[in-house]
């Protein structure tokens, strides 16, 4: 609406400007018109009494030169002719007022008709405009006199006030049409197809491509509109491309944590079978001796109360590792991040014992609620304590302290400071080459022995954990490795058992 109005304004103006021009053209012409039909008269009104007035003239009979121009009368009634005689001092009648260059054209407009031209020029007299033609005889000798051929403009001015009045006439009618036109035609051609082009821009910014937009119109807007078209299907086409691509590498993704949690299980099995072997031979051994019947219904209810405990020992440690290899869909939900560190340190405490390695946990206490998927974080601090166990092939001691802190974020590093939940594990090993720090997340990147590790761990821990909102600091020197874990800290959430 707002568009076709400035299109048709520009166009109105211009149409009024030319309309308007073509007025004033017209109001001259016709003023001209009847100036050059009024010499015209005169010339032939002059040829007719021409010969009669300079016999008269040059008899001396010069009263007779009225009784003349009466027999003979002007083509037009409304046409007076008049025999002027010239006085050296006299001056033309003039528009003028009366001043010093009134009194100047005046004496030129003598000067010219006296030379024999022709001369027309008007005259305002009551408030009546009046114009008046000179026409010296060219027979008589220059300066004896001239006729003077006066006709009011009373007809011209009529002419013109029509001419005038028609032309605002038009003006009006041109802009009351250019309204209709912008409400029915504007409307119609081209606002209600922007605003379908728009809405339909809206939406697409929103993310709806659904709903093609169909203009009956074969113009720019009608190819815009199918532009549009052919752009959404693309985009349609991307968009659910790029949904196919996202969900196989989620999948990939998964497929690899889950490859390395098999792994680390692997790692585990011999350390989890020895912490298995000492309760299994109690409750051989414990069996063995109620089979004998020698124990009395005492000692049979002690053995059986020792067989009890030491199954289910046997049963929490074999659902400890069905839990951290079983591939579950992400959950997340309110834990206390102390109670996974706890978890982690009694999943790998055979395994670090075969190292002679010692897990220890510090500062494991109050409580530190987190938001987060409970296996995938497990998965997290086993990768990093099985890297500190296996920095220290002669032993040694993993430190995990457990803390609430304000950090910032390395990728934003212009932020306010947050609380997170922290855990550092740290390592006596040999510490990384400063050359490799920059690396040790890298897929494929390891500085482990061939057939060691694959590269992938780190690498899973910290998309793992940039997924939950948090990140990974490292530090390293000869005396060993830091990995500090921060996670968002979660205030508003009691956190549950694991």
């Amino acid at each position: 609406m707002k568009l076709a109005a400035k299109v048709i304004a520009v166009f109105l103006l211009a149409v009024m400007a030319l309309t308007v021009a073509y007025g004033v053209a017209a109001v001259r012409h016709e003023r001209d018109l009847f100036r050059r039909e009024q010499e015209m008269a005169a010339r032939q009104y002059a040829g007719q009494v021409e010969g009669v007035l300079a016999r008269a003239l040059q008899q001396g009979a010069s009263d007779k030169v009225a009784e003349i121009l009466k027999e003979h009368p002007a083509a037009t009634h409304a046409m007076q002719v008049q025999w002027i005689r010239f006085d050296p001092t006299a001056t033309m009648p003039d528009e003028g007022s009366g001043s010093d260059e009134g009194e100047d054209n005046g004496a030129a407009q003598a000067a010219q008709i006296q030379a024999g031209e022709m001369l027309s020029f008007e005259t305002h007299t009551d408030g009546k405009r009046v114009l008046h033609t000179y026409y010296a005889l060219q027979t008589l000798p220059p300066g004896q006199g001239a006729l003077q051929f006066s006709a009011p403009l009373a007809a011209v001015d009529q002419r013109n006030r029509e001419t005038m009045f028609s032309t605002l006439l038009l003006l009006v009618g041109m802009g009351l049409l250019s309204v209709v036109v912008v409400v029915l035609s504007g409307v119609r051609m081209i606002g209600r197809p922007l605003q379908q082009l728009i809405d339909k821009t809206r939406r697409i910014g929103e993310g709806d491509l659904t709903g093609p937009l169909t203009l009956s119109s074969s113009d720019e807007l009608g190819q815009l509109a199918s532009a549009l078209n052919a752009m959404c299907e693309k985009l349609d086409q991307q968009r659910d491309l790029l949904q196919q691509e996202s969900a196989a590498r989620l999948a990939t993704r998964e497929q690899l944590r889950h490859a390395d949690r098999l792994k680390t299980v692997g790692r585990l099995a011999a350390g989890i079978a020895h912490e298995m072997g000492t309760p299994l031979n109690v409750v051989s051994g414990r069996a063995g001796l109620i089979a004998s019947g020698k124990l009395s219904a005492e000692e049979i209810h002690a053995s059986a109360g020792v067989i009890r405990s030491e199954t289910e020992r046997i049963t929490t440690v074999i659902r400890q590792l069905l839990d951290f290899a079983r591939r579950n869909t992400p959950q997340r939900t309110a834990v206390d991040l102390c109670d996974l560190v706890r978890q982690t340190t009694r999943l790998l405490q055979s395994l670090a014992g075969r190292q002679n390695v010692q897990l220890s946990i510090v500062g494991d206490d109050p409580p530190l609620p987190v938001q987060v998927d409970s296996g995938q974080i497990l998965q997290v601090l086993t990768n990093l304590v099985v890297n500190a166990i296996q920095a220290m092939p002669q032993g040694g001691q993993v430190t995990l302290t457990v803390s609430r802190e304000q950090a910032v974020c390395p990728s934003t590093p212009g932020e306010a400071p947050q609380e997170t939940a922290t855990v550092v594990v740290a390592d006596e090993g040999s510490g990384i080459a400063e050359a490799d720090l920059a690396h040790i997340f890298e897929p494929f990147f390891t500085t482990k022995d061939v057939g060691q590790g694959t590269g992938l761990g780190l690498s899973i821990v910290h998309g793992i954990v940039e997924e939950h909102g948090g990140w990974i600091e490292v530090a390293s020197t000869p005396a060993g490795s830091r990995f500090t874990l921060r996670l968002p800290l979660e205030t508003d959430s009691s956190p549950k058992a694991p």
